[in-house]
Formats: structure tokens, sequence, C-alpha cells
């Protein structure tokens, strides 16, 4: 959760727009259900990355 900031700042410079999936209250859902599922890339101590996963009964996304 500590790196919430710096994920919502690589979907606000990718582009992503942010949608009720990616507020900090369901990110923090989805790492108590699933921590696997969310990947944080990290360069020279910084976040560069972030992959959420998720599963809707028969297939996975991300």
């Amino acid at each position: 959760m500590g790196d919430y900031v710096h994920i919502t700042r690589i979907w606000q410079e990718t582009g992503l727009e942010q949608t009720e999936t990616e507020t900090l209250d369901a990110l923090a859902k989805q790492l108590a259900w699933d921590s696997d599922l969310v990947m944080i890339a990290e360069h020279e101590g910084e976040v560069a990355g972030v992959i959420v996963g998720t599963i809707d009964g028969t297939r996975g996304y991300f």
C-alpha cells in the first residue's frame, strides 16, 4: 500500500483514466484478496511499473 501514490502517478503519466477499480480502497481489497496478483516493478529503488490482475471466476485478466 505504500506504493499507491507511485502507482497512481504511473497510471496518470501513461494516460490511464482512474476509475473505481484503481482507488486506494479497491487496491487494498485486491491485496487482501490475493496479493500475488499485484506486481510492482522497481528500477534503482523507484517504482517503474505495476500490473494488477483479477479473476472473474473463469478467466484471469491483467
